[in-house]
């Protein structure tokens, strides 16, 4: 779909980066007077748009089933109010989900021009970073942003502004995939694509203080599919190498810093050594950035057989360790996979990195009682909370799943799960459609912005980011771009995804 000008796509656009600002300072637009507020604003834009500046032609099948997805989700939730043993809770759930419909459709119409749809992924990581450096610096200097005490049993996990620090590590993941991913951009400019990989290491440096072990899981998830739909990968590798380094190297100095990581200990100032960490963080990431200047400027073209034989090797050199250390690393998984199993209280310090312990397979065994309990229909939206209270073998209290998947498959049923299935599959048809025919929007746009919309989607899977908007905004402005396939227009003596002349 193509609109007659672009400038209706960039109005749409700017909404949607002043909503998803907005929610994070809302504590993540989780309580409904954020969301409905949103939501209100999203239709009354897309409404606008529509009627103003009629799209011609209309949205591709992708987008349409994805958005009617969303749409007939939230009436499916509204009509599970009727035997839901909490109605308001499924009410407030079609809401929220009624607003997405809205997000996602305000999305696919910033995304529909030609001229502005390679912009997108641009300005989410521009948010991206606005919202998660806020909350490092928070950290770091809270002297010079002040943010509220964490909750008691989220210990000192790093959360702000968002309020719960696996939403806060799982948008610090999407935008390192995508800064990855847009370092790779060929049509963008050396300047912009340097920034890209220099933002990387202070967001890897802010996930690992929210301890979030399912940010880690999404944003291993979100690189492997960056490196599949990537088509220059030896580069991508070169610099991936380069922030990985450099974040880790910032974590080794944190461990030396206990009070940024874990919370002050009696005697010790909020924020201790911030200010060197941030030093340093900041010199490694204009590092990385020169690294990636580097690469733009000598690439190096090296025949894709030679890579896949230094994979081979790297593969089987893994496999060989494995092999050698079998029973290490056997017991190793084995005795994650018992604990994860073993349902326990939530541990908050930085050791719970290194265990799988937590209540999750509680959470997940009782989801999964309320499909079998009605499969077709669910125990009705928001029914998870008290089936939890009766049922729990824990001391945790818990409203949601923490699986977007589980949960709609124990509340809604297999209707419920039939229309998530569409609208996923919708989205993926359309990332595999743009990584095919990029078209104006690039390879290396179209790869960013698919596999950070990938990593959402493993992070919805573990963690309930359906309830945080401030998180599932932002992702839906991704599955806008991979969605809003406008028809192709070659430019004549150049390839998709080619660079422009210099």
């Amino acid at each position: 779909m193509v609109l007659r000008v672009a400038w209706p796509s960039v109005l749409a656009a700017v909404i949607l980066v002043a909503v998803a600002a907005w929610l994070a300072w809302q504590r993540g637009g989780y309580f409904p007077p954020a969301f409905l507020a949103a939501g209100a604003v999203a239709f009354v834009a897309t409404a606008v748009v529509v009627v103003v500046w009629p799209p011609r032609p209309l949205p591709p099948g992708a987008a349409l089933i994805a958005v009617a997805a969303v749409l007939g989700l939230a009436a499916w939730m509204a009509v599970s109010a009727g035997w839901s043993p909490v109605p308001a809770t499924a009410v407030e759930d079609a809401q929220r989900a009624l607003a997405y419909g809205a997000v996602l459709a305000l999305a696919v119409l910033a995304a529909s021009a030609d001229g502005f749809r390679r912009q997108v992924p641009w300005v989410v990581v521009a948010v991206i970073v606005l919202v998660v450096g806020a909350g490092l610096l928070s950290r770091l200097l809270p002297d010079l942003i002040s943010s509220p005490a964490p909750r008691p049993e989220a210990g000192f996990r790093l959360d702000y502004p968002l309020g719960y620090s696996n939403a806060y590590g799982g948008l610090a993941a999407i935008g390192i995939v995508l800064g990855l991913g847009l370092s790779g951009d060929r049509l963008a400019r050396a300047g912009p694509r340097g920034l890209a990989a220099a933002a990387t290491v202070p967001l890897g440096v802010a996930m690992y203080l929210s301890l979030s072990r399912g940010a880690w899981l999404a944003l291993a998830a979100g690189l492997v599919v960056l490196f599949l739909l990537a088509r220059e990968r030896l580069a991508l590798l070169a610099t991936a190498v380069a922030a990985a380094a450099a974040a880790a190297v910032v974590i080794l100095v944190l461990q030396d810093h206990p009070a940024l990581v874990d919370g002050p200990r009696a005697g010790e100032a909020l924020g201790a050594g911030g200010g060197g960490v941030l030093a340093l963080t900041l010199g490694l990431a204009l590092v990385v950035g020169a690294v990636q200047l580097a690469v733009i400027a000598a690439p190096v073209r090296v025949p894709g057989a030679a890579v896949a034989a230094v994979l081979a090797l790297v593969v089987l050199g893994g496999a060989a360790a494995v092999a050698v250390e079998h029973r290490r690393v056997g017991d190793f998984f084995d005795r994650q996979w018992n604990d994860f199993l073993r349902p326990a209280g939530q541990p908050s310090q930085s050791g719970r990195l290194a265990t799988a312990k937590g209540p999750r397979s509680d959470f997940y065994r009782v989801a999964l009682d309320g499909f079998e309990a009605q499969p077709w229909r669910g125990i009705g939206s928001g029914g998870f909370e008290p089936l939890y209270v009766r049922d729990r073998r824990t001391n945790e209290t818990a409203r949601d799943v923490h699986s977007l998947y589980l949960e709609v498959l124990g509340e809604l049923g297999i209707v419920g799960a039939l229309l998530v299935a569409a609208f996923v599959v919708a989205t993926l048809a359309g990332l595999v459609a743009a990584r095919r025919r990029p078209g104006p929007l690039g390879a290396g746009a179209a790869a960013a912005a698919g596999a950070a919309w990938a990593t959402w989607l493993v992070h919805a899977g573990v963690d309930w980011d359906w309830q945080m908007p401030a998180l599932t905004v932002v992702a839906l402005m991704l599955a806008g771009v991979v969605v809003a396939r406008p028809p192709l227009q070659r430019p004549s003596g150049a390839s998709a995804g080619s660079a422009p002349p210099r």
